[in-house]
């Protein structure tokens, strides 16, 4: 028999993982349509808007697994 709060776990970690995955595609994709629109010489959208992708991803993982006392 499975356990349902691994299964339910490891469909949450999932989730997230997928979530993570189209963020930074879409990030990526937009900064570089940014760095193209605007002619911008060095990639600085390309860069940018990933890392403050992981930088938000970051803080609402751990507002989520947060303890809640």
């Amino acid at each position: 028999m499975h356990d349902s709060k691994k299964t339910n776990g490891l469909y949450h970690y999932a989730g997230l993982a997928m979530q993570w995955l189209a963020i930074l595609l879409l990030s990526v994709w937009g900064g570089k349509k940014a760095d193209q629109g605007l002619k911008f010489s060095k990639p600085v959208f390309s860069w940018l808007l990933p890392v403050v992708a992981i930088v938000m991803l970051l803080f609402k993982v751990v507002k989520d697994t947060r303890s809640r006392n």
